[in-house]
């Protein structure tokens, strides 16, 4: 519940906005205080969020779908063939709440993974795979396996200390990052087990996350690559790695093999440029880290705030990049 939402009240928010169900005030006085600021983003608790737990969660994610006029290109045809659709008691219990999709072309040689914000839950997400219907690629979508107090979403690591306020990221402050390093080992196995279970080759599977979701698959992608496996690609928006904790790389014995692309898999990043929720200084220090150790990594700017695909622009820049590697 945490303290009023209205900022420049430092009381604790117990009444609940009768429209979005989310935001809390100490009084009405509040409430109506903050309703200029509160109206453009409060939407019916039917809405998806996204990841701003500092504001009302309520803004949707939309999925623009791109014109069909001018087709994306797809790779070759190839036989029909179905993996085997995940059994959730295979994984750990706290990643069993997900929804696979079968490629819609019949041929699932290559595997999406999406991974939701903060506060969100796999179900958008899988929507969102669908509308895409990126040719011979399956999908997974997962919610995270945090419960959030007070809201049905999920959080992929500890986000909020014991009064439900933010956890405020200092050099000293370790409760986001231990609860990271745990979510990158039980994705790491989830990911494994659709390896030597379902038969997905590492190389073929791909990681697409928003915010909080992003910076698991980034920490994912490394952790595989300090294993020498090399996973197939890493789409993430508006995300990083955490700023108190970096991830450490394996260096390689051989400066040459990092270049040839034998442990590294592509990364494209998009940022907003109204985004005041990620860190620019910590965005661009995961580009460097990522590049320093062969990562071939892109980056696109679109106008937006901290929120999902929100322009048919960005989803057609995702689409491609996804039909290009897939």
């Amino acid at each position: 519940m945490g303290i009023c939402f209205n900022p420049n009240c430092t009381n604790k928010g117990t009444r609940k906005c009768s429209r979005c169900k989310v935001t809390y005030y100490c009084d009405e006085k509040c409430q109506k205080e903050h309703w200029p600021l509160h109206k453009k983003d409060c939407k019916p608790p039917a809405e998806p969020i996204t990841e701003q737990p500092t504001k009302p969660l309520t803004e949707p994610i939309k999925i623009p779908i791109p014109s069909t006029q001018t087709p994306l290109s797809t790779t070759a045809p190839s036989p029909n063939f179905k993996k085997a659709t995940p059994n959730p008691i295979d994984f750990d219990k706290s990643l069993q709440q997900f929804s696979y999709n079968p490629s819609s072309d019949g041929v699932d040689e290559n595997l999406l993974i999406l991974l939701h914000g903060l506060g969100d839950t796999h179900i958008q997400f899988a929507k969102l795979a669908t509308h895409m219907s990126l040719p011979q690629t399956a999908s997974i979508a997962i919610s995270g396996p945090i419960p959030i107090p007070l809201f049905e979403g999920k959080a992929w690591f500890e986000s909020f200390d014991e009064n439900y306020n933010l956890i405020v990221p200092t050099q000293d402050e370790k409760r986001r990052s231990k609860s990271l390093i745990k979510t990158s080992k039980k994705m790491h196995q989830f990911i494994s087990i659709l390896n030597s279970k379902y038969e997905w080759p590492f190389h073929k599977i791909h990681l697409f996350g928003f915010s909080q979701g992003g910076t698991v698959a980034l920490h994912t992608m490394n952790s595989f690559y300090n294993l020498d496996i090399r996973l197939g690609s890493v789409v993430g928006v508006c995300t990083s790695f955490l700023p108190e904790y970096f991830p450490e790389f394996k260096q390689k014995e051989n400066n040459e093999e990092i270049k040839s692309e034998k442990f590294t898999c592509p990364v494209f990043l998009t940022s907003g440029t109204k985004d005041v929720i990620l860190d620019r200084r910590v965005f661009h220090e995961t580009i460097q880290k990522l590049q320093s150790f062969g990562f071939s990594v892109t980056t696109k700017e679109f106008e937006k705030a901290h929120q999902m695909i929100s322009s048919e622009a960005e989803t057609r820049a995702c689409m491609e990049v996804l039909v290009k590697l897939c």
